[in-house]
């Protein structure tokens, strides 16, 4: 498999995302949002590049099972920052309302066949963890394990396993996946 991977070191992290994402907007395609407060300042500047977003499909990339109105809920959280204000073609948002199965069910038949993943870029691990468990990486071979099974070497990866002091409705480990998608 190959990428083309940029590291960026940015002063500014939300507007260079923002300045991404209202070229990408320019280009059309699929772009995949996150939540987290960065975001949410990036969104808001994008919406103030980039007004026309009609060549563009939003996809979500984490979610949480809350329904969209909920503070907690990333497409919620967009919706206010960007979706308000840009025009776009079309919106594919994890029904985290329809609970943590019936969403995620939902989001599958939406994406499509995982024959589409041609590669698993990064995982990022977080752990609900006290100050002194030191075991983090441990807790995320699990998933480590299952990608490379599920994908064979296509799902061999870079990652990152971190302590978290607490997580999103005490949560016990949160996964973040970044995946190379045809």
């Amino acid at each position: 498999m190959t990428s083309n991977i940029e590291i960026v070191v940015a002063k500014d992290p939300a507007q260079e995302v923002a300045e991404r994402l209202a070229a990408a907007a320019r280009t059309g395609g699929h772009v995949v949002l996150t939540g987290g407060s960065t975001p949410r300042i990036a969104y808001g500047l994008a919406a103030e590049l980039e007004t026309d977003w009609t060549a563009v499909e939003l996809w979500w990339g984490d979610e949480r099972c809350v329904a969209p109105d909920d503070e907690r809920s990333n497409y919620g959280m967009a919706k206010q920052a960007l979706l308000d204000h840009v025009a776009v073609a079309a919106v594919h948002r994890m029904r985290g309302e329809l609970g943590r199965d019936a969403g995620a069910a939902q989001y599958e038949q939406e994406l499509g066949d995982l024959d589409k993943v041609k590669g698993i870029i990064k995982v990022l691990g977080m752990v609900n963890a006290s100050p002194s468990f030191g075991d983090h990486p441990k807790v995320i071979n699990g998933c480590s394990d299952l990608m490379v099974e599920v994908f064979g070497d296509a799902g061999r990866h870079a990652r990152s396993a971190v302590g978290m002091g607490s997580l999103p409705g005490q949560i016990p480990v949160e996964i973040e996946l970044i995946a190379l998608v045809e």
